[in-house]
């Protein structure tokens, strides 16, 4: 995984980017349990580029996640998505997904595998199909504060199928931070590298998910 990830960051670093943007992702996910292996999931969040002064993407989805057994769970979810959210003219886009999720508990560390299969629709144009892995990890630091602090780092790669290519890749590192048993919230730090013709364009991002379980 880590070897993918610096190989990835090396390919990058070999072809000239463009100027490099500041982005600030704010996100609100909210878990509600249904049956003991299955819950409810829902996520709004909004993202500002142009040095964080641009409202450019706001997006809701819902979905609903099942345990199936205790290192794997999938999650169908269905996702609205609408570019420049004050412009009455801006394009949307519609997305089903599936979400496969697998982790195996190390003690402290957990190793985690996303596995994203979305179909894209926006406004106006022929669909396609998009497939986002994420490896990552999370661990637990020693710690005897009632936050539970932790680290995670992870690592997302994109191919999209109406490009036929790898396409985006978001390296993203960051610290967990648990108030109660509902509640816990996770600022971070991600690179964007998006593959435009003979460069790649990286953007800076900083993020803060918040997380209400129940």
């Amino acid at each position: 995984m880590l070897s993918l990830a610096a190989l990835i960051l090396l390919v990058c670093a070999q072809v000239s980017a463009q100027s490099v943007d500041n982005e600030l992702w704010l996100d609100q996910n909210l878990s509600v349990r249904l049956l003991p292996k299955t819950s409810l999931q829902m996520k709004f969040a909004e993202r500002a580029d142009q040095g964080a002064s641009h409202l450019f993407q706001v997006f809701g989805q819902v979905g609903v996640s099942f345990q199936v057994k205790p290192w794997l769970a999938i999650a169908p979810i269905f996702r609205h998505d609408r570019d420049d959210p004050f412009d009455p003219n801006a394009r949307y886009e519609n997305r089903p997904l599936m979400d496969i999720i697998t982790h195996r508990p190390r003690g402290a560390l957990q190793p985690i595998l996303r596995t994203r299969i979305e179909g894209r629709f926006f406004e106006k144009q022929a669909g396609f199909l998009s497939l986002r892995l994420r490896p990552g990890f999370d661990y637990r630091l020693p710690s005897k504060s009632r936050l539970q602090p932790g680290l995670f780092v992870d690592d997302e790669i994109f191919y999209d199928t109406r490009a036929d290519t790898l396409n985006r890749n978001r390296l993203r590192a960051g610290a967990s931070f648990r108030v109660n048993e509902h509640f816990s919230f996770r600022p971070y730090y991600m690179l964007e590298s998006v593959r435009l013709p003979g460069l790649w364009d990286d953007d800076n991002i900083w993020g803060l998910s918040l997380f209400w379980r129940y």
